[in-house]
């Protein structure tokens, strides 16, 4: 460090709790600030559409604000190079996604997250959720290194908190029940697929409908064709490994390292309270980004500071709200085949 650095640095340790923390707070909003500049700087020629995903899209004239639209091939529609990025349809400034993503990097409630940006509850929500999303899109949790994955399920309770007067026809499949209990066995209860790497890299998806077809896509878009996939004797795993087109193994006791992705699961959900199911799948992303991510919260605040600017999501605000509810569970019959 420089002596000026070094003057600033004492001159900051000198001050009480609160001060180093507003020092702190405005020096996060500045480097928010500056990425996003320099993300719109810096962005190249799109290759595929955002939307459909289709590629080589075609010019198509200036917005109002002067820069570059384009058109896509497959859906037809135009868009910019910021479509869809965290910042490009945001009525606030990059300032208070910077101290959104501070409060949810210390993993602060919805309540503490809308005192601190100075927006709603409603906002906040949907801030944490296009936060979730972000990191789905744009983070890797599983890196294969050529030793077995790991792959098994777990189980949350079903909730269909909600507001249902939007789908009259909306039924949860088994009758009402008072709070507290299990709910019925795990045939009421949502569906996890997790698969661990070696290295305490984990990814974990919400299984709708099927678990069998669920674990079967998950494997065939996260894992490559030389993996080796390990599970316990019992369950569909095994089943769901060889469908993907993946060579199994069979542990010889249990898979140890996706139990241990199971349990801190459990422990991340429990502050939440219960968590819709509609919703389950943005928690399993956060918890993915947070169970690998290290440096503790300086280090998490960092990596989404960087990917603010160049961050990206899919599902819009209406989408958000009308999204269904998952289907009751299809039961399967394990056997010890499999």
């Amino acid at each position: 460090m420089g002596c000026a650095v070094e003057e600033v640095v004492r001159a900051a340790l000198g001050l009480d709790a609160g001060d180093r923390a507003a020092v702190a707070g405005a020096i996060v909003v500045s480097l928010a600030e500056e990425g996003a500049a320099r993300a719109r700087a810096e962005l190249a020629e799109p290759s595929c559409c955002p939307r459909c995903g289709a590629g080589a899209p075609a010019r198509r004239g200036r917005d109002a604000r002067g820069r570059q639209r384009w058109l896509c091939r497959g859906c037809g529609r135009s868009f910019t190079k910021e479509s869809f990025g965290l910042l490009s349809r945001s009525h606030l400034p990059a300032s208070t996604w910077a101290e959104y993503a501070r409060a949810f990097a210390e993993g602060a409630t919805l309540r503490d997250c809308a005192e601190r940006c100075g927006v709603c509850l409603k906002t906040s929500f949907f801030m944490r959720h296009r936060m979730c999303e972000m990191l789905g899109i744009e983070t890797v949790t599983l890196r294969p290194s050529g030793a077995p994955v790991e792959a098994d399920e777990a189980y949350l309770p079903a909730s269909f908190s909600g507001n249902h007067s939007r789908d009259p026809s909306f039924s949860p499949g088994r009758p009402s029940r008072r709070r507290g209990g299990t709910g019925g066995g795990r045939r009421r209860q949502e569906r996890l697929i997790t698969l661990a790497d070696g290295r305490g890299g984990s990814e974990v998806g919400v299984a709708w409908g099927s678990p069998l077809g669920s674990a079967v896509a998950m494997m065939r878009s996260s894992l490559g064709a030389s993996c080796v996939v390990r599970t316990e004797r019992g369950g569909q795993m095994g089943h769901a490994a060889r469908l993907a087109g993946l060579a199994q193994e069979r542990a010889e006791g249990r898979v140890n390292a996706v139990n241990a992705v199971h349990s801190r699961i459990k422990r991340f959900m429990r502050r939440f309270d219960g968590v819709s199911s509609r919703r389950m799948q943005s928690y399993m992303w956060w918890f993915s980004w947070a169970d690998t991510a290290t440096g503790g919260v300086a280090g998490r605040l960092r990596e989404l500071i960087a990917l603010i600017p160049v961050g990206r999501y899919r599902t819009t605000w209406r989408a958000m709200v009308e999204a269904p509810y998952p289907p009751p569970p299809v039961p399967i019959c394990a056997s010890k085949n499999v």
